[in-house]
């Protein structure tokens, strides 16, 4: 991934007029959605991620599994 021919496209595309901070950090999430589901789904497919899946209509929401500690 490269952050920086990302944000220059973005703000190319938009050349009109200028952008705000949250603008840019808006559209260049919206532009690597696919990517980080993807990512997502393979974190969670090694184990190295858990995903936790509410129901319909819920988000879900990822952690990193918690560290078993041995006493």
């Amino acid at each position: 991934m490269n952050l920086q021919a990302i944000i220059m496209d973005t703000l190319q595309a938009n050349a009109g007029h200028a952008l705000t901070f949250d603008d840019v950090v808006k559209r260049v999430a919206e532009s690597l959605e696919g990517d980080i589901r993807a990512t997502l789904n393979d974190l969670t497919d090694r184990k190295w991620i858990e995903r936790h899946v509410g129901g319909r209509d819920h988000p879900w929401r990822y952690r990193v599994p918690p560290i078993e500690r041995r006493i």
